[in-house]
Order: C-alpha cells, then sequence, then structure tokens
C-alpha cells in the first residue's frame, strides 16, 4: 500500500524532476457468530474446479505450481450482491488441512471487516466442521473467529469447514483506506470473507489489526468463488472470471477461480470502462472511470513495462491475468494478489510522475506480498520496504541509472528531515504500532527501500538483484520474516552485512 503522508508531500515536485531528466513519455500511452436464522444463499453446493480447468488461471509453464495446492487450504465461496444498501451474503466451505505439525483442537479464522471497522460488519452462523455443527467464540474486536472442532484434527488431516455469512457495507463510507466501500459509483471488497489465519509457534495468529497500514497475514490458497450480482454492474476481480451468465431478475453469474493466491477482491461499478492486452503470456486489465483516456493508455503501457522489469529482475509472475483498477481511496495505492487499486488522485496523464511511481510500488507487491508473503502488522517493513525499493528498480530499468538515483535521492531526503527535525533515526523493523503516521511512512517505506540500496554500494548492484532472487524462489505462496532477510543477506554478503541488518532493521 501506498498511503498519502505529511511528510511525503514533495514526492510530485520530485517526481516530476525524476522524469525531466529520464527518457519522454511518449505522446499517447489501464464475522461474528449469531444464534439468529440468516438467508443463505440458494445455491449452497460446494463449487469444484477441475485441475485442467484451473491451469487457465496460470501463465504458460506455471501450470504445475498448481501440484502441491490441489489438496491444500482451499476456499469455495457461493456469494450474493445485494443493492441499497450493499449486503454480501455467502456460503463458505474451507478446505483446510493440518499443516502444522501438531494435534489441533480448534482453527482460527479472521474476520478482517470487523477489525477494520471497529464495529460488526460481517456475522458467521451455521458453522460445521466435518458436517458437525461446531461451537464458535469471538475475540479481539469480533475479529477472531475460534471454531472448535468436534474431534482433534491430527498433523496432516484435513476437514471441510463451512459457514454462512452476511457482510454489511455502511454506504457512503470509506474503511480502512477505501479497501472496503459503497460510495454509490463504485463497491469496494476486500478480505471479505472468514480467511484462516497463520499458526506458527505453538498458536495461532489473532493480533488485532491496526488503523494505518494493510490488516491481513494469511496462507496462500486455491479460490473456487461463485457471485451472483446484478447485471448494471461491471466485476473486477482475483483471479480470472471463466464464466458470466445471465441469471435471474436482471443478474448475472459469475464464476471465478485462482491460482494460488493468499487473499481475494471483488470491485464493482456501472461506470467502468476496460482496456485490455495481452503480453508474454500474461494478460492486463484496466478497469478506469469514463472520460480520460490518456490516463488509461498511460496506465497499460507503464503496466507492462513494470511487469516486464520485475519479470526480468525478480522472478517471473506466476499468473495469466493481471488487473489495474482506479478508485476512489484516501491511499495512493493499495495492492491485492492479481489485482491493484490505485487513487483517482493519482490517475493523471498530466501527472504522470506521481502515477508511474505508485503503479510500480503497488505492483512490486505482486512479488513483496502476493507472492512472499509476510505479517503486515508486525512486521511490515519486509514487503513495504521491497515495494518501495521495486520503484528504484523500475525507474533505474526504464529510465537510466539516474532516475533511479533520484527516487533514491528523495527516499534518502525523507529519511534526514525527520532525523533533522527529531534528532534520532528509527529502526525500519517495528510493528505498525511502533510508528505513528509520519514515522511509518519515513522508516518502513523509505528507509526500508534505503537498506537495500545501501548493500548495492557496498555489495554491488547485481549481487542484490541475484540475492532477492533468490529470495523470491525459496519463498514464492509461503511466508516471510525478518528473519529470513537477514538470514539470506548474511548468506550473500556475510556477518558485516548482517550487523549493518541489525542496526538499520532491528535498531542494535
Amino acid at each position: 500500500m501506498r498511503p498519502v503522508l505529511a511528510r511525503n508531500t514533495a514526492l510530485p515536485a520530485l517526481l516530476l524532476a525524476i522524469i525531466a531528466c529520464a527518457s519522454p513519455f511518449p505522446a499517447s500511452i489501464d464475522a461474528v457468530t449469531s444464534q439468529a436464522t440468516q438467508t443463505s444463499p440458494t445455491n449452497t453446493s460446494p463449487l469444484t474446479t477441475s485441475p485442467d480447468d484451473r491451469k487457465q488461471a496460470m501463465r504458460a509453464g506455471f501450470e504445475h505450481d498448481l501440484d502441491e495446492f490441489e489438496q491444500g487450504l482451499h476456499y469455495s465461496l457461493n456469494l450474493h450482491l445485494e443493492l441499497g444498501p450493499v449486503r454480501l451474503r455467502g456460503h463458505q466451505r474451507t478446505h483446510y488441512v493440518n499443516t502444522t505439525g501438531v494435534t489441533l483442537k480448534d482453527i482460527v479464522f479472521r474476520l478482517v471487516a470487523n477489525g477494520l471497522y471497529s464495529k460488526i460488519l460481517e456475522t458467521v452462523t451455521n458453522v460445521t466442521a466435518g458436517g458437525t455443527p461446531a461451537d464458535t467464540a469471538l475475540s479481539v474486536n469480533n475479529s477472531v473467529l475460534t471454531v472448535t472442532l468436534p474431534q482433534p484434527l491430527a498433523a496432516d488431516a484435513n476437514i471441510d469447514i463451512e459457514m454462512d455469512t452476511v457482510l454489511d457495507l455502511p454506504p457512503n463510507e470509506e474503511i480502512s483506506y477505501g479497501r472496503l466501500a459503497d460510495n454509490g459509483d463504485i463497491i469496494l471488497l476486500s478480505s471479505f470473507f472468514p480467511m484462516v489465519s497463520v499458526y506458527e509457534k505453538g498458536a495461532w495468529w489473532t493480533d488485532p489489526t491496526v488503523e494505518q497500514g494493510d490488516p491481513a497475514y494469511s496462507e496462500s490458497a486455491l479460490f473456487d468463488v461463485s457471485l451472483t450480482a446484478p447485471s448494471s454492474l461491471k466485476l473486477a476481480a482475483s483471479g480470472i472470471t471463466i464464466a458470466a451468465n445471465p441469471g435471474d431478475s436482471g443478474t448475472t453469474d459469475y464464476q471465478l477461480i485462482s491460482g494460488p493466491i493468499r487473499d481475494f477482491t471483488l470491485t464493482l461499478s456501472p461506470n467502468f470502462e476496460l482496456q485490455t492486452q495481452t503480453q508474454d503470456g500474461v494478460t492486463v486489465n484496466i478497469w478506469s472511470s469514463p472520460g480520460d483516456s490518456r490516463s488509461d493508455d498511460l496506465a497499460m503501457q507503464k503496466t507492462l513495462k513494470s511487469l516486464e522489469i520485475f519479470d526480468k529482475m525478480f522472478g517471473k509472475y506466476p499468473f495469466s491475468e493481471f488487473d489495474v483498477v482506479e478508485s476512489p481511496m484516501t491511499a495512493l495505492g493499495i495492492e491485492y494478489p492479481g489485482l491493484v487499486y490505485i487513487a483517482k488522485s493519482a490517475w493523471s496523464y498530466q501527472d504522470s510522475n506521481l502515477f508511474e511511481f505508485v503503479l510500480s510500488h503497488e505492483i512490486g507487491h505482486q512479488w513483496w506480498y502476493s507472492l512472499v508473503g509476510n505479517d503486515q502488522i508486525n512486521e511490515p517493513w519486509v514487503d513495504e520496504a521491497l515495494a518501495d525499493y521495486s520503484v528504484i528498480v523500475y525507474f533505474r530499468e526504464q529510465y537510466g541509472v539516474d532516475a533511479g538515483n533520484r527516487v533514491r535521492d528523495y527516499y534518502q531526503r525523507d529519511v534526514n528531515n525527520y532525523v533533522s527535525e527529531h534528532g534520532t533515526r528509527m529502526p525500519t523493523g517495528l510493528p505498525v504500532k511502533a510508528y505513528d503516521e509520519d514515522q511509518y511512512g519515513t522508516f518502513v517505506y523509505s528507509a526500508g527501500a534505503l537498506y537495500y540500496s545501501r548493500l548495492e554500494d557496498d555489495y554491488h548492484t547485481d549481487r542484490v538483484t541475484q540475492m532477492l532472487q533468490a529470495y523470491f524462489t525459496r519463498h514464492r505462496y509461503g511466508l516471510a520474516h525478518s528473519a529470513d532477510l537477514r538470514s539470506i543477506t548474511v548468506e550473500f554478503f556475510g556477518d558485516k552485512a548482517g550487523a549493518f541488518f541489525d542496526d538499520w532493521v532491528k535498531g542494535k
């Protein structure tokens, strides 16, 4: 995510200088549980997708990445969207495989929407585990749903957990920078379903969400999603849409599938314009508001270029589709697997410097967060620092070394200004709650990106690239921590680099 931060007010002017010194743009350039009975969707039968059909979600050459996930964590969602106000009714089946190495007495789901709103947006009823009604309990501001299993689940065993869900969105209210919203022109539904938490160090992750930053920490899974929605709305989503058929009473029935992704987002609008182009086996969709074709063209051109550069520098994007959505939101951009949101305030051909900066940051998150996951609440720097460093990489590859250095200089000035004003530099690897708004942007983002630039200074850019390629390969589809980044830093550059990590990231 790229928030709008007070200290970053100089960003557009700085990037104007970057672009002025670079190649010119072309003249023409996309749960809360309840005892009450609730109405479930008409079709509650589990969705199934054959392995051959699911391969459509993968870029050619990456189909075998599905093999280890076919019998793993799997979400099947049957959803019905109602308007006036927005209500999303669902029936969810979660196929869970116990990979913890221990016997489990319960499984924890995160109700992200409740945690973000600090009020009940999502309710859950009729929970069963293995076909047997299961006891449930809520905690942590109604964001943690603990499902007690009728029988303990042995290591490597699996179970299906089913539940009915209802998510109600308040109209004309933005939640968490705009990741959940219904403003009349667009509906944003992100992390809207009960999501299995992460089990680590002998316990389920139950940390509360915080006001700033990103809210989720989750394992990669396969998704089968059936959505019935008003036909007046056009749909952009994670994964790919494999069917869109007219339904009853002015509705459309969508079927969506995914490869291994760790979250899911839906966004619908009656006003979307769509531009589509395929490059090297990846179809890019640009979803935008009407009337600004030059900005839409710019989005398409720079998305294709970002994918090309990061394919080369980090490792190939493995999915067959990628979506970019123009959205009214407070943050400059927000990332989800296979789809990123770019704020209307940044969606401008006339302000192409800021547009390109935000776009390359969010696309960088497809590598750092989507494919290599992390705890975004306790270790936000793990993905955000790499996403901001990816902006340096993008500008350097696209426009030359001087352009990349100017992005780096911006980050350095951001840090210098804070230190000059406050007399201290904070570590970059603290939890979100350790920072105020200015500190979060300065030290997680700017100083975080500078960590990799400092490694370039001492050990050469090519070696840092090789290190990140190895990090990506080892942790793709998995989870990574600060300790993993320290380990690979020492592996590539030695104990002196490890001491630098301890100082810059941990403040030791």
